[in-house]
Parts: structure tokens; sequence; C-alpha cells
């Protein structure tokens, strides 16, 4: 099941996660993968991005901490770093971003 803190930070932000839920990484993914990120795994061996990932490269950790049972506060401050460092990549990349 999704976080319900993290689904209450999302929807302050514009995001409904109104009909997802968690998936499963799997072997496939990681494959057509042309980069990964983990958010905080990299270095237990047992994180299923590291272990399927690191045929073709090792993953990016972002050293993110888990929302697990987080309190809003610390949900959202995860929520925007993960918005900081995924525009920073898009403008790695080429791609334009917005704004706001």
């Amino acid at each position: 099941a999704l976080n319900a803190v993290v689904v209450e930070a999302m929807r302050e932000r514009g995001v409904s996660l109104d009909g997802h839920e968690p998936k499963v990484l799997t072997q496939e993914m990681a494959d057509r993968a042309d980069r990964t990120y983990t958010m905080g795994c990299a270095i237990d061996e047992s994180c299923p991005a590291v272990l399927l990932a690191r045929e073709k490269w090792p993953p990016e950790d972002w050293g993110l901490d888990d929302p697990a049972g987080q309190p809003i506060e610390v949900v959202r401050r995860i929520r925007d770093e993960v918005e900081t460092r995924v525009r920073a990549m898009l403008l790695e990349l080429g791609v334009a971003v917005d704004s706001d």
C-alpha cells in the first residue's frame, strides 16, 4: 500500500497518487533503464536496485531518508529534495523543465 503521509505530501503539490500502487523492481525494468537512482540503499547489497542494476552500471544513490513512519514535515523535505534532484537530472540530460 502507498504511504498515506506521502500521498498527502504529493497531494499538496497537486499530484494525485489515486489508482497507483507500489511496484516491485524487476530485472526487465532495470535492463530497460538508462540510469538507476536509489534513495538511500546503494550501500545495502540486498537492495533490489543495487542487485538488478549493477550489471550495467552502479546505481547513483541519493542518500535520502526513508519516508516510512516519518511525520509530514520530514516527508515534505524528502519530497522537495527528490524534486530538486530530478529537475537537476533533467537539466543535465537537456530536457526542458518548468520553473514552477
